[in-house]
């Protein structure tokens, strides 16, 4: 019909097995060169409160990304609104400075898609109690959300929290991570090299010229 393929989106399968070697030396490389720690969270009210600083770091790290429109505060609110009421804080990590500013995330999930299945898209009656368990006790995690801010892009600061997701993972018996949908020629795809990993899904996105 005259469309012609524009851009393919990937997602990959990740086993979850011991932290690659090659991501543990490369995460104590960065962590001698630079000053970066985890913040620490220690409820849900203060991962919520982190919210909209993800959301900042998040419009000023995906501006390159083929379109990508910014968050509007609007959206940021339902964002949060949204999707960290079943945030948990022993998936997701916030890197900061020295300073206590977030310089990169990864806010990333218990896999929901086996209980809005069983749920078949409604809370109730018993909804609920499928997506709580999916919480609670599960083998897949999603990773929603990563980024670095722009100017320590292409510094290896985001093996920082792939080594502390994967060391958690493992020992919390996940079995298989599933990552965000990226663009084919995207660099940080190349990652998942050093991982068990495989696509799992491709999205592509057709385009077709109209003449006047």
């Amino acid at each position: 019909m005259g469309f012609q393929k524009e851009v393919d989106y990937i997602q990959f399968r990740v086993k979850v097995n011991e932290t690659p070697e090659s991501i543990t030396r490369l995460a104590e490389r960065v962590s001698q060169n630079n000053r970066f720690h985890f913040r620490k969270i220690s409820n849900r009210a203060q991962l919520k409160q982190c919210g909209i600083e993800l959301f900042e770091v998040l419009n000023k790290s995906y501006t390159h990304i083929f379109n990508f429109i910014p968050l509007t505060d609007k959206e940021i609110d339902w964002a949060i609104e949204e999707n960290f009421q079943a945030a948990k804080l022993d998936t997701t990590s916030f890197l900061e400075d020295e300073n206590g500013k977030m310089v990169g995330f990864a806010f990333c999930l218990p896999s929901l898609s086996s209980a809005f299945q069983k749920a078949k898209g409604k809370l109730f009656p018993l909804g609920w109690f499928h997506i709580l368990k999916s919480l609670k006790k599960n083998k897949f995690i999603d990773l929603y959300l990563t980024c670095v801010l722009p100017e320590y892009q292409n510094r290896g600061i985001h093996v920082l929290y792939h080594k502390k997701l994967n060391d958690d993972w493992y020992r919390q018996g996940y079995t298989y991570a599933f990552t965000t949908q990226q663009l084919e020629d995207n660099p940080a795809a190349r990652i998942w090299s050093k991982y068990d990993a495989e696509p799992y899904f491709r999205r592509r996105c057709y385009i077709k010229s109209i003449d006047n």
